[in-house]
């Protein structure tokens, strides 16, 4: 049996994904409405309406390149959450905490999106992420579920 066999749920941690495309469709929106009130609104002014369409054109070029590099650095953090068998696994890029399903009281959901893993003894663990298929609500509701299963011996073997 491997350890992929002991997984019984999987999660990724979202990237701020939404927000960089937000702000990049943003900048790049500006560069055409830029373009338009220079060119309209100074038509018969040469420097302005040159003033305008560089920063246009800088809107233009700034805004796709901050959202891509916004994602690529987003997407390229690895982190994730697992359920097993054994417990609760978090890590992040190449760091992993372990919790037993026998050191957790309970798993309680915290708005908008934190987990709070309440140890028997000693601190408890928080995360304040989202996960990129799954809300932070049902995610608490299910590994609240394993653990309430694992303390009765009822996980498969």
């Amino acid at each position: 049996m491997s350890e992929a066999d002991d997984i019984l749920e999987w999660h990724r941690v979202e990237g701020a994904v939404l927000g960089s495309l937000a702000i990049g469709a943003g900048v790049l929106l500006m560069g055409p409405i830029l373009a338009a009130i220079g060119f309209v609104g100074f038509k018969d002014d040469l420097v302005p309406e040159v003033v305008f369409a560089v920063l246009a054109g800088i809107c233009v070029i700034v805004g796709p390149m901050y959202a891509v590099l916004k994602l690529a650095r987003s997407l390229g953090e690895d982190a994730w959450l697992s359920a097993r068998k054994d417990g609760v696994v978090f890590e992040r890029n190449g760091k992993a905490l372990t919790l037993a399903w026998d050191e957790i009281e309970r798993v309680d959901h915290e708005p908008p999106q934190t987990l709070v893993f309440r140890r028997r003894e000693g601190d408890d663990f928080v995360l304040h992420e989202r996960f990129a298929t799954i809300e932070v609500a049902e995610l608490g509701k299910r590994l609240e579920d394993l653990r309430r299963k694992a303390s009765f011996g009822l996980l498969p073997k």
